[in-house]
């Protein structure tokens, strides 16, 4: 389910409530954007520490990135760890 909010009328205010005075016909429009919700990618490994990468950047055990939701991610983590 898509989220929006009111961003603005048709003439650019941006106060979402409006007082009218009716003394003809009128016509009023309101716009309003989507709201891309982000989601976490929080990381870890064990037993040992080892840094991951998520789309080329670095990610330690114990952190956590927001991204938008839909986005498509690339996560790595080293073949072999010597320790």
């Amino acid at each position: 389910m898509a989220q929006y909010v009111f961003s603005h009328w048709e003439d650019g205010s941006t106060t979402p409530v409006r007082t009218l005075t009716v003394t003809a016909n009128i016509n009023i429009a309101s716009y309003y954007t989507i709201v891309v919700p982000t989601r976490i990618i929080s990381y870890t490994s064990s037993p040992i520490s080892v840094p991951c990468t998520v789309n080329g950047q670095t990610m330690n055990p114990g952190e956590s990135i927001q991204m938008p939701d839909g986005t498509q991610v690339t996560i790595s983590v080293p073949a072999e760890v010597n320790v």
